[in-house]
């Protein structure tokens, strides 16, 4: 049973992690609202920066949100202990582990509030960001790398030069058969996307050119259309070109890797940014549980400056860690679950030492 003192526990706590939210992610809005001033071309205008900025807020709110828990719960907590009250409470016969408990609660409503905007807030958002931006840089021209992108599907590698809106420039084909030799090519000099209601959504390819080749011979076929149909959509392309995989909702990090998995490809860079999604509730969680620990334990007698300070250090301890473990795992091939995993159980084990010592 929710008591009067969990919810003014749970409400403290929750105050001074939104409070710290805002504060970060309005201090990292202007860092970024510099940046972006710095690339004012084409049509990249002060209006288009700042609603790139804006449709930014998703991200930085996702990605400094366990700071905020580390920074707001060592603040909440310590206004609390500061003002003598976590001392009445325990006095008053109140254990730890029921403070515990009512922390608790609020950190996994934060959890997730965060998974929910990393799920369906954050993808879109940085799609539209980055597109925008990209085309606004372009001049409206394209927004691929400079060599275009290469994608397997089924048994061809595709290169696609240009992608613009709804169409696409310069398709290209290679198919090879079980011994690696190259069998067709097919080339298409433009794409258009169309959505058909109730039906398959298709691309119209427009003077498309198919090679097969057999016995050292190539014959060629010319065609002033055809119907492509494919999963890939003018969104998905974008996507890939412009959203990194931690960036991506956990739906379609799950439907690239069982792509890339039936294609036989790599997919460790997709499942790194799964499982950093997926745990993230649980980084949420032991990061509070770490603020409690401090300030049960050796900043209990402690000032809110260090106390701040102090999650500040740790956090940025904890961030070098996840940033030093995450391509360790590209590397050396253990498992991306792991580098995830570990700083949580880390810090899981520290509080419990703590919490047990200050018990």
């Amino acid at each position: 049973m929710i008591t009067r003192l969990d919810r003014y526990i749970a409400e403290t706590v929750l105050v001074a992690i939104m409070l710290t939210a805002l504060g970060l992610v309005s201090l990292l809005a202007l860092f970024t609202t510099i940046e972006q001033i710095d690339h004012l071309k084409n049509g990249y205008t002060v209006l288009a920066v700042f609603r790139f900025v804006v449709l930014s807020i998703p991200r930085l709110f996702y990605e400094t949100l366990p700071f905020a828990v580390l920074i707001g719960g060592l603040a909440g907590l310590g206004g609390l202990a500061g003002s003598s009250q976590l001392v009445v409470m325990r006095a008053a016969g109140i254990s730890i582990w029921r403070i515990v408990t009512s922390v608790i609660q609020v950190a996994v409503l934060v959890a997730v509030f965060g998974l929910a905007i990393g799920e369906y807030l954050l993808p879109e958002a940085e799609r539209l960001a980055r597109l925008g931006r990209e085309s606004a840089l372009a001049d409206g021209r394209d927004i691929t790398p400079q060599n275009g992108i290469w994608m397997r599907q089924e048994q061809a590698f595709m290169h696609i030069e240009q992608l613009q809106g709804t169409s696409i420039t310069g398709l290209k084909w290679f198919y090879f058969d079980q011994h690696r030799q190259l069998i067709k090519a097919k080339s298409a000099a433009r794409a258009i996307f169309h959505e058909a209601p109730g039906e398959d959504d298709y691309w119209l390819l427009e003077d498309v050119t198919e090679t097969s080749f057999s016995n050292l011979q190539g014959r060629a076929q010319v065609f002033e259309s055809q119907i492509w149909t494919t999963s890939l959509t003018p969104t998905r392309l974008s996507n890939e070109i412009l959203v990194q995989p931690e960036r991506m909702s956990i739906a379609a990090l799950r439907e690239k890797i069982t792509f890339l998995d039936k294609q036989s490809l790599d997919a460790s860079a997709y499942e790194l940014g799964f499982w950093a999604k997926v745990l993230q509730p649980l980084v949420i969680v032991s990061l509070l549980l770490i603020a409690i620990s401090f300030v049960f334990g050796p900043l209990r007698e402690s000032s809110m400056s260090l106390r701040v300070f102090t999650g500040l250090l740790f956090g940025i301890g904890l961030k070098f860690v996840q940033d030093l473990l995450a391509p360790a795992s590209l590397v050396y091939g253990f498992h991306p679950f792991l580098a995830v995993m570990l700083p949580v159980l880390v810090c899981a084990g520290i509080a419990s030492v703590q919490l047990h010592r200050a018990h």
